[in-house]
């Protein structure tokens, strides 16, 4: 059988509490599937204290911003040039057939490596518009890693053997900043670990209860998605309850704390949230990639209230559960509609067999392997 080497930016084993994380354990998962668990190597570049083993190695990341920002300037992202070498010399060594490069910023490093390993290198997003969107949106500072981003992607397109995008739309982009557009497009999905016989049979854990759910980590456009959210609409469904939930959220709760809005914020089980919960919402109004979370509230079968930057890269036409809202007023109409049915359930089936068909892992398996055929 043949050997894989996946080198990732972070420790998605032991911590997978953001949709990056999410997304590359989805990809591991995958690999493992289709060359078996011993043939699938991992390198991951992270402080974390994770136990290392004969497949699993462990390479440090910036310990302060004055190192990251130093890195960057020497055309870096997220790795000293010890680290860099470290990991050259670890694959140079090594008879990989495959290398998956987990993130376009990881093209210095593909640049510089002595191997007849085919190399796929997987773009969570197109590295370029996600740091003008930082620059846009957060500070100007990020000017500063502008040019590393920028190499990295450049020499990532250029040295990949194949490119793999979550969706049409980055393909696109590729193809206009780079000109070569992805060789497959793979969209995120999740293991379906949603509980059917405790809650899709269950009636008393399924009903209708005038609870909204907003789940994401502490990133900017989740940020300012949701507090727009709660100053624009919750506003106006006083007998309805916004949840929120997410990794670092709990640092907003005094600002966004009202009568019917409660920030949770980090908690280690999401799945009694959406469990709870007979609506999600999905206010994020710029970004790149595929928004992780969409296809986590469709595994739970949840009805979505989402923006179109939030639905990118899914397909949800004529999805009767799933309603496009840009504005305060679509947000408004389409929550007061919802409410307005009779519902029995607080279970789209609809979403439930979307996710089924199209982002389950199992249905999305035999297309990355044909692209390693």
């Amino acid at each position: 059988m043949k050997k894989i080497l996946m080198v990732a930016t972070c420790n998605f084993l032991t911590n997978r509490n953001d949709g990056g994380r999410q997304c590359s354990y989805r990809n591991y998962d995958i690999l493992c599937q289709i060359f078996g668990v011993e043939n699938v190597y991992l390198y991951m570049i992270t402080n974390d204290e994770v136990k290392e083993s004969e497949r699993i190695s462990i390479f440090l990341t910036y310990s302060n911003k004055i190192q990251q920002i130093w890195w960057a300037l020497g055309l870096r992202i997220g790795y000293s040039r010890k680290t860099m070498n470290q990991i050259i010399e670890n694959i140079n060594r090594e008879n990989f057939d495959y290398i998956w490069f987990d993130r376009s910023t990881l093209g210095g490093i593909c640049k510089k490596v002595q191997t007849k390993a085919k190399k796929v290198f997987f773009f969570h997003n197109v590295e370029k518009k996600y740091i003008q969107n930082k620059i846009l949106h957060e500070s100007v500072g990020y000017l500063v890693s502008y040019p590393a981003f920028l190499v990295n992607e450049r020499n990532a397109v250029k040295k990949a053997d194949k490119i793999v995008c979550l969706n049409s739309r980055d393909s696109e982009l590729v193809k206009a900043v780079y000109r070569r557009e992805a060789d497959l497009v793979f969209p995120i999905s999740f293991s379906d670990i949603f509980d059917k016989k405790e809650v899709l049979f269950e009636k008393t854990s399924c009903r209708i209860t005038g609870k909204l759910l907003f789940i994401g980590s502490f990133f900017q456009p989740n940020i300012d998605g949701i507090e727009w959210f709660i100053n624009n609409i919750m506003c106006q469904f006083p007998d309805i309850k916004l949840t929120v939930v997410g990794k670092g959220l709990e640092k907003k709760a005094t600002d966004w704390q009202r009568v019917n809005v409660q920030i949770v914020g980090t908690v280690q089980d999401v799945g009694e949230y959406y469990k709870d919960s007979d609506a999600v919402v999905l206010p994020i109004f710029y970004g790149d990639g595929m928004k992780v979370k969409t296809a986590e509230a469709l595994m739970y079968g949840k009805a979505i209230f989402a923006t179109r930057e939030a639905l990118e890269g899914y397909e949800t036409e004529e999805q009767p559960d799933i309603f496009e809202c840009n504005t305060k007023e679509e947000f408004i109409n389409a929550i007061k509609k919802f409410y307005m049915i009779k519902r029995e359930s607080n279970i789209s089936y609809s979403n439930r067999q979307l996710f089924l068909d199209k982002y389950e892992n199992m249905t999305l398996t035999r297309k990355l392997k044909e692209l390693f055929n």
